[in-house]
């Protein structure tokens, strides 16, 4: 939590939108900054078989932002990048087409 907060108070350029910032934590809760006083706390499964987490930060990463452009809405789009992750955590290394969203 102090990372998070400490990375949220850095400066940004003016001319740049609002940041989001995501922290993943391993099998511990994601923590999500959107600038507002909250941090957003959201729980991972803890009933995964485990296989390989190689790619696991990507495919949240990826599924985020695919999410977030086309909706907008950061509840969901964190959600999805969980759900990326936690796909990715059940195969060997990263392969894509095994995500679902």
């Amino acid at each position: 939590e102090e990372a998070v907060k400490t990375v949220s108070k850095l400066q940004r350029p003016a001319s740049l939108p609002s940041r989001i910032l995501i922290i993943t934590r391993g099998s511990n809760s994601v923590i999500v900054d959107n600038g507002s006083d909250d941090l957003g706390y959201y729980e991972v499964p803890r009933d995964v078989h485990v296989v390989d987490s190689v790619g696991c930060g990507d495919a949240l990463a990826g599924a985020f932002l695919a999410t977030y452009i086309t909706t907008r809405d950061l509840d969901s789009s964190v959600r999805a990048g969980i759900q990326a992750a936690v796909q990715i955590l059940q195969v060997h290394g990263c392969d894509p087409s095994s995500i679902r969203i």
